[in-house]
C-alpha cells in the first residue's frame, strides 16, 4: 500500500473510466516530487531508484492480467527489431556500434533473455517517468507500457536513462542494481546479461528515435 504510484480516484457514480465529451477520462491521485531528468545523479538518489523499482516489482509479481500480454516495439524481448531500422541512422561508425550489439543479442543474448523470469513490470522507467524530492524517488508514473517481460527488463531499462550524462556510467548503473537486488534479488543469469540489456534498450531507442525522423523529414 506505501507503494509511490498513482491511485485511480472513483467518478461520482464509483466508476475509473468515464466518458467525457466522447472521450474515455481517469482521475488519479497527484504524487510529490520533480522530474527525475533534473535532479543531480547522487549516490542515495540511484540506491533509491533500485530499491523503489525492486520493491514494485516484487509486489507485481503475484498480479496477472491479459491485458498485459500484447506486442510492443518497446518490450526488451524485441529489440532485434531494431536491425530493420538501421538504415534510418546515417553516420556509419554508428550504425557499426548498434550492429555489434545486434550481433552478441542474436548470439547470446536473445536467447538468455527469453528464459529468464518473466511477470508485469512498468517497462519505462525513464527519467521523465520518476519523481524526486528530498534527494530520493518518491514517485513513478505513467504504466501505459507496462507488459509481462523479464523482470530484469525493469532495471535494464531504468539504468539505461539513469546512467546518461554520468562520468562513471557502469559504477551509476551497479548502484541501482545492488539497490534493486535487495529487494528483488536478482539471479547469476539475470545479472550475466544486465550490460547488454542496458545497451540494448539504447539501440532500441535510437533506432526509433532515427526512423521517426525520417518520417517527419519525408512530411
Amino acid at each position: 500500500p506505501d507503494l509511490p504510484v498513482p491511485r485511480l480516484r472513483p467518478a461520482l457514480d464509483g466508476t475509473t473510466l468515464c466518458p467525457v465529451d466522447g472521450h474515455f477520462m481517469r482521475v488519479v491521485s497527484h504524487l510529490p516530487g520533480e522530474i527525475f531528468a533534473g535532479s543531480v545523479r547522487t549516490p542515495e538518489l540511484l540506491d533509491s531508484l533500485g530499491r523503489m523499482l525492486g520493491r514494485l516489482d516484487a509486489a507485481l509479481l503475484s498480479f496477472g492480467h491479459p491485458g498485459a500480454h500484447y506486442d510492443l516495439d518497446w518490450d526488451l524481448r524485441h529489440a532485434d527489431r531494431s536491425r530493420a531500422r538501421l538504415h534510418h541512422v546515417a553516420d556509419a561508425t554508428d550504425r557499426a556500434l548498434l550492429e555489434r550489439f545486434l550481433d552478441r543479442w542474436d548470439d547470446r543474448i536473445g536467447p538468455a533473455l527469453m528464459s529468464c523470469r518473466a511477470g508485469v513490470i512498468h517497462n519505462d522507467a525513464n527519467d521523465h517517468n520518476l519523481l524526486v524530492a528530498g534527494g530520493v524517488v518518491t514517485g513513478i508514473i505513467d504504466f501505459g507500457d507496462a507488459i509481462h517481460a523479464p523482470l530484469v527488463a525493469e532495471l535494464a531499462i531504468a539504468c539505461a536513462y539513469a546512467i546518461l550524462g554520468q562520468a562513471d556510467p557502469l559504477a551509476a548503473a551497479g548502484r541501482i542494481a545492488a539497490a534493486y537486488h535487495r529487494e528483488m534479488p536478482l539471479t547469476d543469469d539475470e545479472i550475466g546479461i544486465l550490460f547488454d540489456l542496458i545497451a540494448m534498450r539504447l539501440v532500441t531507442s535510437v533506432t526509433i528515435s532515427a526512423s521517426r525522423r525520417g518520417r517527419q523529414d519525408d512530411s
